[in-house]
């Protein structure tokens, strides 16, 4: 889903020991400087060289899982899905360290917003750059999911503000914000 392209699970949804090592700048300087000179070159390298040729040399196997199991994926569909997410990914994440590692010692006001959504299950973070538009809502219509579940009893239909007023995705992010779900009634 979308969401997951621009979500900082460490930060956001993980409160153990992990997410409190977040509070040291020692640790986090060293996060981004591990990202920007390690993970990031070789996430890129992986989309620019050898993604295909793994998706190639196992494209007659999932050919044979798709008539085993009588499914009708598109492996090419699902393997090009899986790479623009994955460059999306990245180039967020190497902007959002940048942006970070510009921040350091200033005081005025961060380069990315975060925006919580609020779901009856947990909370789902997304970040935007400050004044741009959020861009999408957790719905289907983006390709977010509900928990089966949760789907049953509240099917969410739309979002709403902290004023309860409902939101869109043209809507200019300029701080962090929070949002609950409208239900079909």
């Amino acid at each position: 889903p979308e969401t997951a392209v621009s979500t900082l699970m460490l930060r956001d949804s993980r409160h153990g020991w992990l997410h409190k090592l977040l509070s040291h700048d020692e640790f986090t300087e060293e996060l981004y400087t591990r990202w920007k000179e390690r993970i990031s070159p070789a996430v890129h390298d992986y989309l620019d060289t050898r993604l295909e040729k793994e998706a190639a040399a196992i494209e007659s196997a999932a050919c044979m899982n798709n008539i085993r199991r009588s499914n009708d994926v598109d492996y090419r569909e699902v393997t090009s899905a899986l790479a623009e997410w994955l460059q999306r990914r990245a180039d967020f994440l190497d902007d959002y360290v940048a942006e970070k590692k510009k921040e350091k010692g200033r005081d005025d006001a961060s380069a990315y917003c975060r925006v919580l959504f609020r779901f009856p299950w947990g909370n789902i973070s997304h970040y935007v750059r400050r004044g741009e538009k959020l861009g999408y809502l957790p719905l289907p219509e983006y390709g977010e999911t509900q928990v089966p579940e949760e789907l049953e009893k509240n099917e969410i239909t739309g979002w709403k503000d902290e004023d309860e007023k409902e939101i869109g995705p043209d809507l200019v992010i300029d701080r962090d914000r929070s949002f609950k779900p409208l239900y079909r009634q």
